[in-house]
């Protein structure tokens, strides 16, 4: 078995993107745009349940009856009913929308203490 010499050996990965920043893959947040785009572009047809007819894929209503369509999820595809805000299987904002966060509760202005008799 033949030894290989420092230079044989390829260049680490993390080295690599510090040679060349402008190669550096982007956020998360861009990646997803990204292919949300493209997955809108080549998803299904949804068609409406009040009429028949066939809508684009991001439409929000029927283009014949104006009627409400189902919502794909982005996460895992489950159909929900066009009135839902968020997925009824894994959870996730369907209108782009993020729940409201959690605020802690206030804390009370005065310190209570229990008295015992």
């Amino acid at each position: 078995m033949r030894l290989r010499r420092r230079l044989d050996l390829p260049t680490p990965p993390r080295r690599q993107l510090a040679a060349r920043p402008h190669r550096r893959r982007g956020t998360v947040l861009q990646v997803a745009h990204h292919d949300s785009h493209w997955i809108g572009r080549y998803a299904r047809p949804v068609e409406c349940a009040a009429c028949g007819a066939t809508n684009d894929a991001e439409a929000r209503f029927c283009s014949s009856c104006g009627s409400q369509l189902a919502l794909a999820c982005p996460s895992c595809g489950h159909p929900n009913d066009g009135a839902s805000n968020f997925c009824n299987r894994c959870g996730t904002g369907l209108r782009g929308e993020t729940p409201p966060p959690a605020t802690a509760p206030a804390e009370p202005r005065e310190e209570r203490r229990l008295a015992t008799a």
